[in-house]
């Protein structure tokens, strides 16, 4: 199941809200002890125009799947 909403501001017609959900069943060959799953996000926007400064994280580790994979009880 795939569901994407996009609420959109009368005034300025730019994107305010984005909501997106991912639902689905069944085998995954990465988790197989996995069989169902959701993932939710809603993202909210304002202050466009608005200056800001993004810097990279200070960490250079990455996601180990096979560690991912260990708290999941695999």
């Amino acid at each position: 199941t795939q569901s994407v909403k996009v609420w959109i501001a009368p005034d300025t017609l730019l994107p305010s809200r984005a909501e997106a959900m991912l639902e689905f069943s069944g085998r995954i060959d990465a988790f197989p002890q996995i069989s169902q799953a959701e993932l939710t996000a809603d993202l909210r926007f304002s202050k466009y125009g608005t200056a800001v400064t993004i810097t990279a994280p200070t960490t250079d580790e990455v996601l180990d799947i096979a560690r991912l994979r260990g708290l999941l009880g695999g």
